[in-house]
């Protein structure tokens, strides 16, 4: 990457307050490679609703195991 990307992701990072995320890593000829994301962490609300979807899940398995 050159300076000037860096920086710019840098700024994206402490601006906005996004995270970055690394998505692949692989080997090109003697180099080792990294594909990069930058994302918005989840909010609060979102993580409840993955919980209670998780628990949901949970509950069916134990249902259906006792069947």
């Amino acid at each position: 990457m050159h300076r000037k990307e860096i920086a710019k992701i840098e700024r994206k990072l402490t601006d906005r307050s996004l995270t970055l995320v690394p998505l692949k890593v692989y080997f090109k000829k003697n180099r080792v490679k990294v594909e990069l994301a930058l994302v918005k962490g989840k909010l609060k609300r979102d993580k409840r609703k993955d919980i209670q979807k998780r628990e949901q899940e949970i509950e069916i398995r134990r249902a259906l195991k006792n069947y």
